[in-house]
């Protein structure tokens, strides 16, 4: 009986932080998040709303109609549709889903952690560490990123324990299992810098006292590739899908994108220094440069302090995951710099590596190294005997260092803050981003004091407490809190209309169920879509940035056409109260030259202007001399006159790059005032400043302004950039913010305005759109590039107009001469894989499908397949011999089915290599039971 309790006690120790950690951890993150999570909203700010609560709610259909004219869905990481956690979670609650990355990453560090310390206090300071770490908190807005990092530290624990435990089981299911996860979590730069990151700590277990234990090393290979194996029913496609996106080259110039700046190293330390999005805190913004989600990295003073003890007692020569994890921390460091550092130009040409922008997502390696040094740093101080002075001898000169820049450089960071609009404490120790951090030194110098006493349990609960604090400081205060939308703000709808919607602001259109991607969750077929895997294809067909955002130089209504766009849905531009002229915060970016686009007009809808703001900026305009007409501005009233303002070089624009060496001293002409200055970096003419500049121009009072045309001077080269047109009624007090959409709709034959919804919406009408499925009269033969211009330019080769209705262009040769319009069409069915059209004609037709043409698109004829032809640069189509036909366009991708084999494959290998574990076992069983 004795030994039954026995055994039953031990099973209870072994199996208890199975249950009690992940427990910790989901009470944590569940009281952390509460704000959120008991407010009935989405815990998902930023890109999280836009494209994980779409992709979280998707089934398993492989193509996508709703996005991007539809999209390859299944060949997406980001939509994580292989992602076993989010099958297992997606019949309960997105937010759990959220909270699951957090007590995932906080539950395997411990066990990592565990594994090496065999402390409870200490890896649970680890787990919290990486855990509530900047970079997971920061990056709540990008799913994909938290969810793959959670990942990490399971698969590096599996590789520890699997040498340990020699001929176990368990943990090469483990491995492969995480190695699948990191894949299948969908972001393939987190997942790239966690294997890479596995696979060397992989090669530095298997060596030991000069020697590889080669056996450890191909057997825990072996099992990483069984997970990349079971990944391939992802891998394959993305791959696929990689090579047709605009992803599928990287300039340096990207590459480099939201790096961290060797000027803000500091908010490793004071992470709001730059600004933060509490007004009541932190300030009233972000004034630093990119994008503080990209460079935030706040791991808390006491990991710092921690993992600076081990480091600083030379345990980095005695203990070697201290050297491993030191190496790591430093590298990933110098990796976070981007062009900062020399090692960025080598980095560049690494395969891999070179394919992803935003350096300063090597934060995920530095937390997690941290978190482990910090944990190890810990454990050393509270065995050994090293004294508090010796802590204190490099941290107070370390902390006084800090300071000491701060204070130095605190007139530049309120110069910086007040030309991004934000105001900050002039006295430096009433700033809170500064005094927060010193507190919390001080507390952590409390708690390395107290560690030292006898009341060791009480005080290591202390530690964690102001751990979790400390890194609170930052988490609680960032935009988790601020931009959690409402659940009821997103509604489904049985709309399935054969016609697409069109939202050309993208993700800034005020109306949440019209923004790309959420689109989709509302039933609604979209010519936009908001993924950094675009199609490069669509991207010029459309030109459509990554952000679903339609550049208004590309805007093209026979685009909008050929794609069934027939509802366009436009913020409504209404004016603002101001006592002076006001101007928006984004640019309209609206290029005009001799060469292309000559003019454009804006609708004003009668507002009663005095004043007219122009804002711009010209390119290779060096030779232009003062007092040239560049451009004019013609006010049209509501009464039909005209009033004509010239846009002078030198007196109202000049060009943009006035001020860098090469230009200033060969420009012609004189800098006209300055509106807006931007600092760029060159590798060859160093750091400049550019320009927009701003004229203002009194207009007639009291009439009513119905357009604002700008037509392009006659001169050849140059580029009239135009980046804000705003009106003001010096009067009423009111300004009148003209927007790039503004322009868009002036052709009264072709638009009808309808009602306005949710007051901030104006939806246009598409009276010349293409339905779905359309038959031309005849077909023509061009180029890939010729046929992309005709339909831009809407113009053949010879100068001849073109009805897009009553031709076809196909890159490939044909020969369908004797064709003639099919009008007995109709689209009977349409689903996510499988479209169906019933075809009734005559004779021989050529029929038009807008759907992007892709691979794994097949068409049958009653049954029988026959050739998909890619038509007017982008979309599918087919030649329909004469009778009544059945069509159906089905997608049926070989990169799925290959995938499909991969991971059965996976499967095999992986019960294959656990039948031979048991043998082995067996085997070594009974040969030491016959010795």
């Amino acid at each position: 009986m004795k030994k039954i309790a026995l055994t039953i006690l031990e099973n209870n120790r072994r199996y208890s932080p199975v249950i009690f950690v992940p427990l910790f951890f989901a009470m944590l993150f569940t009281l952390f998040f509460s704000p959120v999570l008991f407010s009935n909203h989405y815990l998902s700010p930023g890109d999280s709303l836009i494209q994980s609560i779409p992709a979280f709610d998707w089934n398993f259909d492989l193509w996508n109609m709703y996005l991007f004219s539809g999209f390859p869905q299944f060949a997406d990481p980001q939509a994580m549709m292989w992602y076993p956690l989010r099958l297992l979670l997606k019949p309960f609650s997105f937010n759990v889903f959220v909270i699951s990355a957090y007590i995932f990453a906080g539950s395997f560090t411990y066990g990592y952690v565990f594994n090496l310390t065999r402390n409870i206090f200490v890896s649970l300071f680890a787990g919290i560490t990486y855990s509530m770490s900047g970079f997971l908190i920061s990056h709540l807005g990008h799913i994909n990123i938290i969810q793959t990092a959670c990942w990490l530290p399971l698969l590096l624990w599996g590789l520890d324990k699997k040498k340990e435990l020699k001929g176990s089981c368990f943990w090469p299911v483990i491995i492969a299992f995480s190695t699948a996860n990191i894949i299948l979590a969908g972001h393939p730069q987190i997942m790239f810098y966690s294997l890479t990151l596995s696979t060397l700590y992989l090669f530095f277990i298997s060596y030991n006292n000069k020697k590889i234990y080669w056996k450890n090393l191909l057997s825990s290979s072996f099992t990483i590739l069984i997970g990349v194996l079971l990944s391939c029913i992802q891998l394959i496609p993305t791959f696929e899908l990689s090579g047709f996106s605009v992803r599928s080259k990287m300039t340096f110039e990207m590459f480099n994108q939201f790096s961290l700046p060797l000027k803000q190293i500091l908010i490793l330390f004071f992470p709001y220094l730059f600004g933060g999005i509490d007004q009541s805190i932190y300030g009233a913004g972000y004034f630093g440069l990119w994008s503080p989600t990209e460079i935030s990295g706040y791991v808390g003073w006491l990991p710092i302090i921690f993992a600076a003890v081990i480091v600083l007692s030379k345990q980095i020569i005695r203990n070697k995951y201290v050297l491993f994890w030191s190496i790591t921390a430093l590298f990933s460091f110098i990796l976070m710099l981007g062009d900062g550092t020399f090692l960025s130009k080598i980095m560049y040409h690494v395969p891999g590596y070179n394919l992803f922008r935003a350096p300063g997502r090597n934060l995920v390696e530095y937390s997690f190294a941290i978190s482990v040094l910090g944990a190890l740093g810990l454990k050393y101080f509270i065995d050994s005997n090293i004294k508090i002075r010796l802590v204190l001898q490099w941290l107070i000169p370390f902390t006084i260092i800090l300071v000491s820049i701060i204070l130095f450089n605190y007139n530049d960071l309120i110069k910086k803050a007040k030309e991004k609009g934000v105001i900050i404490d002039t006295f430096p120790f009433a700033n809170l981003s500064i005094t927060i951090p010193l507190l919390f030194i001080f507390l952590s110098i409390g708690i390395i004091f107290i560690l030292k006493i006898k009341a060791r349990r009480i005080a290591l609960i202390l530690c964690l407490l102001v751990l979790v604090f400390d890194l609170s400081s930052f988490g609680w205060f960032y935009e988790w809190r601020f931009f959690a939308p409402s659940i009821n703000s997103i509604q489904k709808t049985e709309d399935q209309n054969q016609s697409r919607i069109v939202a050309p602001e993208g993700f800034s259109l005020p109306a949440l169920s019209l923004r790309p991607n959420i689109n989709q969750i509302s039933n609604l077929k979209s010519i936009n879509g908001y993924n950094p895997l675009i199609l490069k294809k669509y991207k010029q067909f459309v030109g459509m940035e990554t952000s679903g955002v339609i550049d208004m130089n590309q805007w093209n209504n026979q685009v909008i056409d050929l794609l069934s766009g027939k509802f366009i849905y436009v913020s409504k531009n209404n004016s603002k109260v101001s006592n002076s002229m006001l101007f928006n915060d984004t640019s309209l970016q609206l290029n005009l030259s001799k060469d292309k686009k000559t003019n454009i007009t804006f609708n004003i809808n009668d507002f009663k202007g005095d004043q007219i703001g122009f804002v711009s900026k010209l390119s290779y305009s060096i030779p232009l001399k003062d007092n040239t007409e560049i451009a004019k501005i013609n006010i049209k009233y509501s009464d039909n006159s005209v009033e004509t303002k010239p846009i002078i070089v030198g007196k109202d624009v000049s060009e943009w790059a006035y001020d860098r060496s090469d230009v200033k001293s060969a420009v012609q002409h004189s800098r006209a005032q300055v509106f807006k200055s931007f600092t760029l970096k060159d590798s060859t003419l160093g750091i400049y400043e550019g320009h927009s500049y701003i004229s203002i121009h009194q207009l007639t009072p009291n009439k009513s302004i119905s357009s604002i045309n700008i037509e392009m001077s006659n001169i050849p080269d140059v580029n009239l950039e135009i980046d804000q047109i705003s009106l003001f009624n010096s009067k009423d007090k009111l300004s009148y913010l003209v927007a790039s959409t503004d322009s868009l709709f002036t052709d009264s034959t072709r638009w009808i305005k309808k009602d306005v919804l949710e007051s901030e919406i104006i939806q246009y009408e598409n009276k010349k759109v293409l339905p779905m499925v359309w038959s031309p009269e005849t077909v023509k033969h061009f180029e890939d590039d010729e046929i992309l211009g005709i339909i831009k330019k809407g113009v053949l080769p010879d100068g001849k107009l073109v009805d897009l209705k009553s031709v076809a262009f196909l890159s490939e040769n044909n020969n369908f001469n004797g064709i003639t319009k099919n009008t007995n069409l109709e689209l009977v069915s349409e689903s996510s894989g499988l479209r169906v059209i019933k075809s009734d004609h005559l004779t021989p037709s050529f029929v038009v499908f807008s759907n992007i043409n892709y691979p794994g698109w097949k068409a049958y004829i009653d049954g029988k397949e026959t050739k998909i032809y890619e038509t007017n640069y982008i979309l599918q189509g087919i030649y329909v011999p004469e009778g009544t036909h059945i069509i159906e366009f089905k997608f049926e991708p070989f990169s799925f089915k290959l995938g499909v084999i991969c991971f059965f494959i996976g499967i095999l290998l992986m019960l294959s290599y656990i039948v031979f574990l048991n043998y082995q076992k067996r085997k070594e069983f009974t040969k030491d039971g016959s010795n």
